[in-house]
C-alpha cells in the first residue's frame, strides 16, 4: 500500500477500460459499523487489512485504532482508550510468519500485539506508512523516505540509503532472491544486496503499492501500483503496462502465491483481478463491493476469501479458493442459527429448518425470508423443524418436533397432520424426526415414538411399528432417519434397533431386512444418517459409533472410526454422496470428505481450519446444479452456528480424478509425516496460511517430513504435467 491520502480523495468519473464482470452479488459480504453491532467494526474508514495465522482478519482504521474479526461473528477492537496501542491512526498491518504477532505502523512509529498486550516502538519520530516482515526482520518506511529494520533488539537505519528518495516510502516488498523493493512518491527502487537501482526514470510517479509474484515457485515478477500509470509489471528486464490508458490509480496489490491470481485495489473505481495479467475482471459497488474507494486488500489462504478495506467499511469476496465456505446466519436473515435441516425445492430455492422456525432462501436473489407459527396463520404448528422434503409437485413437507407433519403447497396453503385430527389422516406421533419422498411420490416419515408412516396426505397413512398388526413390524418405534433410494427401497435408521430396509414397489413393505450389532458388523444400533450411492448402490450409514458402508446389501460391512481413519468424530449425524462418488460426513467434531471407499484422501473441515461456523454438523445437502452457477456443485451444511455453503467445480474434480486417479495426500491431520502416492515427476510446494512457501520439493519421495514446521494449517500444491492438485492439511503436535 500504501499511500494513504490524508485530505481529499479525488473521485475520477472515468470507468475501468476492462472487461466488467457479471459477479454474483451474494458472493460479496459487507461489514460496517452499522451491521456489525455495537462491539463490531470500530470505524468504516479502513486503511489496512491483514489475515493472521489463525484466520482472524485485522483492520486498521484512519483514527479509530484496530478491529479484529474472528469468523463467524466475533469482533474485538483496540484503541488508545482501551489498550496500550500508542496511536489510532493505523497505516499498515503485517503478520509475523513465525510468532503470529500483529505489527502495525502509525503516525508515531510501530506497535506489536503479542496476543495479550501492545508493545510500542519509537523508531525515529516520523509518520510511518508501511511495514513488511521477512523471516525475523521487521522493515518499516516513513514519510521522509527513511527505511528502518528491526531484528528483535534495536531499530537500525538501513544503509546505504536510496540516493534520491526524499519523500514517502509507501510500500516495501522482499522478493525471492532477497532483493528489497521500495514504492515511493517518486518511483521504484531496488536494493540487490550491494547497491540501489533507481527505477524512477521509467516514467512512474507516486507509487503506492508493490508486490512480488512467486507463483508457482521461484518467480520474481514485480507488480507496481501507481497514481498515474495504473498497474505496471517488471519481468526482470523490462517494465510494461498491461492495462490501457485511462485506467484508475492503484492503491494496493495482493497476489495469490498459490494460483498467481492478481488483485489490484483502486483508490477510485473498485478492484481488478486477473488470473494471468492479461484478462481482467472488475468489481465495483454495482457488484456488491461496499465502496469503490479501496485502500487495502489481503487474501485468506485457508478459506480463499479476499478481504477489502474501503472508506465505508469492509467487503469480503469468496473467490473460489481453498475451503470455499460462505456462511449464512441470523446476520444474513436466517431466522435462527440452530440449523437442523436443509432442502432445495423444484425451482432451486433453499428451505432451512431451524429450532426457531423456517427460512426460505432465494439463492438467485440472495433474499432470506423467515417463517414461524406466529407469521403463518394456520401454518407452522411448531417452530422446531427437524426435516424437510419436497415432492414432485413442488409441495414442501416439514417435520416438526412437536407439531406433527406440515404440508405447504404451491397455492400457499398450509395443511397439518397430527395426533389430534379426527380423520383418516391422523398420525401416530407429533414428533417427526425425518421425511423422505419415494419415486412414486409417496411421503414417508419417521416418528420419535410411533414408528414410521407413508401415504399421499389424502388417504389414511400406512403405519409400521413394533406391533406390526397388519403389516411387517419394525424393530424400534423410535426412528431417527428414513431414506428412499431410486430403486424402490426404503431404509430406516433407529435409536436402538439398527438399520432396516425393504421394498415398497409392491405397495406396502412386506418384509424388513434388519442389521444390528448382533447379526452384522454394523458398529452401533443407533443409526442417525443414511445415503445410497446411486451409481454403485453402496449403502452408507452414519451411527453413534462410526461410519459404515455395505456394497452387498448387508452381508459385509466396512467401518470407519476415529481409530482406523481420519473421521473427525465417531458420532455421525449426516452423510451424503455427491455425483462423483465422494462422501461428505457430518459429525459432532467437524465435517469429513473423502473418496468414498478407500481409507485415504480425507479432507477435514472444522472451525479452526476453515470457514464453517460450528463443529457440530447436523445436516448435509448437495446441490449438483445451482441455478446461478450451472457448473458448480454446492454442498450445504447446517450447524448450531448457522448454515454454510461450500462450492466446488465438479468438472475440475472429474478431470483431476481421471488424470491423477492415484495421486493422494494423507493422513490429514498429520503429526509430521505426509504420504504422497504417484507424484514422482511432480513439483510439490507447501504454503503456510500467509501464502509463503515453506517447503519446496522437485524430486519427491513417497514421504515428506514436515514435523519441523509449526502446528497449524498448510496448503500442499502438487504440479504435474497436466494438472495442479491442491489440498489443505493440518499439522498437529
Amino acid at each position: 500500500m500504501k499511500k494513504l491520502t490524508k485530505n481529499i480523495l479525488l473521485i475520477v468519473v472515468s470507468l475501468f477500460i476492462f472487461n466488467l464482470a457479471n459477479a454474483q452479488t451474494n458472493e460479496w459480504i459487507p461489514f460496517s459499523t452499522t451491521n456489525t453491532g455495537a462491539n463490531g467494526l470500530v470505524d468504516n474508514y479502513i486503511t489496512a487489512v491483514a489475515v493472521d495465522n489463525d484466520g482472524n482478519i485485522w483492520f486498521g482504521t484512519n483514527g479509530e485504532g484496530v478491529s479484529v474479526f474472528t469468523p463467524p461473528d466475533i469482533w474485538t477492537s483496540y484503541t488508545t482508550a482501551n489498550s496500550l496501542l500508542e496511536s489510532d491512526n493505523i497505516t499498515d498491518i503485517a503478520v509475523h510468519p513465525n510468532t503470529g504477532n500483529i505489527w502495525v505502523t502509525h503516525d508515531l512509529g510501530a506497535s506489536e500485539f503479542n496476543g495479550f498486550e501492545w508493545i510500542n516502538y519509537y523508531v525515529s519520530g516520523e509518520f510511518y506508512n508501511t511495514i513488511t516482515i521477512d523471516a525475523d526482520t521487521i522493515w518499516v518506511g516513513n514519510e521522509m523516505g527513511e527505511l528502518y529494520r528491526y531484528h528483535g533488539l534495536t531499530w537500525n537505519y538501513f544503509s546505504p540509503t536510496p540516493p534520491t528518495i526524499e519523500n514517502a516510502i509507501n510500500d516495501i516488498v522482499i522478493d525471492n532472491a532477497g532483493n528489497i523493493w521500495l514504492a515511493s512518491d517518486i518511483g521504484v527502487f531496488q536494493f540487490n544486496g550491494l547497491a540501489w537501482i533507481d527505477y524512477s526514470d521509467v516514467g512512474m510517479q507516486v507509487v503506492n503499492a508493490i508486490a512480488n509474484n512467486n507463483f508457482p515457485g521461484p518467480g520474481g515478477n514485480i507488480w507496481v501500483g501507481t497514481e498515474d500509470s495504473c498497474l505496471v509489471f517488471f519481468d526482470g528486464f523490462t517494465w510494461s503496462t498491461p492495462l490501457p490508458a485511462g485506467a484508475p490509480p492503484i492503491s494496493d496489490i495482493a497476489i495469490n502465491n498459490m494460483t498467481g491470481e492478481i488483485w489490484a485495489a483502486s483508490s477510485t473505481e473498485g478492484v481488478a483481478t486477473s488470473p494471468d495479467g492479461i484478462v481482467w475482471t472488475i468489481f465495483t459497488s454495482a457488484n456488491g463491493l461496499v465502496n469503490d474507494i479501496v485502500n487495502s486488500v489481503d487474501i485468506d489462504y485457508t478459506t480463499g476469501i479476499i478481504w477489502f478495506g474501503t472508506i465505508e467499511g469492509v467487503s469480503s469476496y469468496d473467490a473460489g479458493g481453498i475451503g470455499n465456505w460462505i456462511n449464512h446466519s441470523t446476520h444474513d436473515g436466517i431466522i435462527d442459527n440452530d440449523v437442523n435441516t436443509i432442502a432445495f425445492d423444484n425451482t432451486g430455492n433453499l428451505w432451512i429448518g431451524t429450532d426457531n422456525g423456517l427460512t426460505f432462501f432465494d439463492e438467485t436473489g440472495g433474499v432470506f425470508d423467515g417463517l414461524t407459527n406466529s407469521t403463518t396463520v394456520g401454518g407452522l404448528a411448531d417452530n422446531s423443524i427437524n426435516s424437510i422434503a419436497v415432492d414432485t409437485a413442488g409441495n414442501i413437507w416439514i417435520a416438526t418436533d412437536n407439531g406433527g407433519l406440515i404440508n405447504y403447497n404451491a397455492t400457499d396453503t398450509w395443511n397439518c397432520y397430527d395426533t389430534a385430527l379426527a380423520t383418516v389422516t391422523q398420525i401416530a406421533d407429533n414428533t417427526i424426526n425425518s421425511i423422505t419422498i419415494d419415486n412414486n411420490g409417496n411421503i414417508w416419515f419417521a416418528t420419535n415414538n410411533g414408528g414410521i408412516g407413508n401415504g399421499d396426505g389424502t388417504n389414511a397413512w400406512t403405519e409400521y411399528d413394533t406391533a406390526g398388526v397388519a403389516i411387517a413390524p419394525i424393530p424400534d418405534n423410535t426412528v431417527n432417519v428414513i431414506f428412499a433410494d431410486d430403486n424402490g427401497n426404503i431404509f430406516i435408521g433407529m435409536q436402538t434397533g439398527g438399520l432396516s430396509f425393504g421394498s415398497y414397489l409392491t405397495g406396502d413393505v412386506n418384509a424388513w431386512n434388519t442389521f444390528n450389532t448382533g447379526n452384522s458388523d454394523l458398529p452401533d444400533n443407533c443409526v442417525n444418517a443414511i445415503d445410497v450411492d446411486g451409481a454403485t448402490s453402496i449403502i452408507w450409514v452414519g451411527t453413534s459409533n462410526g461410519l459404515a458402508f455395505t456394497g452387498d446389501w448387508g452381508t459385509t460391512w466396512t467401518v470407519f472410526n476415529t481409530g482406523n481413519s481420519d473421521l473427525p468424530d465417531n458420532i455421525v449425524n449426516a452423510v451424503s454422496v455427491d455425483e462423483d462418488g465422494y462422501v461428505w460426513v457430518g459429525t459432532n467434531n467437524g465435517l469429513g470428505h473423502f473418496d468414498g471407499v478407500n481409507n485415504y484422501g480425507w479432507d477435514i473441515y472444522n472451525t479452526s481450519n476453515s470457514g464453517i461456523p460450528d463443529d457440530i454438523i447436523n445436516t448435509i445437502t448437495i446441490n449438483e446444479d445451482p441455478p446461478a452457477k450451472a457448473v458448480v456443485r454446492d454442498v450445504w451444511i447446517g450447524t448450531y452456528g448457522g448454515a454454510s455453503r461450500y462450492s466446488e467445480d465438479p468438472v475440475s474434480v472429474k478431470e483431476v480424478a481421471s488424470n491423477n486417479a492415484d495421486v493422494n495426500i494423507y493422513p490429514n491431520p498429520t503429526k509430521g509425516e505426509l504420504y504422497i502416492t504417484n507424484a514422482e515427476n511432480a513439483n510439490i510446494y507447501i504454503y503456510n496460511v500467509l501464502g509463503e512457501i515453506v517447503v519446496s520439493i522437485d524430486t519427491p519421495s513417497n514421504t515428506i517430513d514436515i514435523s519441523g514446521l509449526s502446528e497449524g494449517t498448510y496448503i500442499v500444491k502438487i504440479l504435474t504435467d497436466s494438472n495442479v492438485i491442491t489440498k489443505k492439511i493440518n499439522l498437529i503436535k
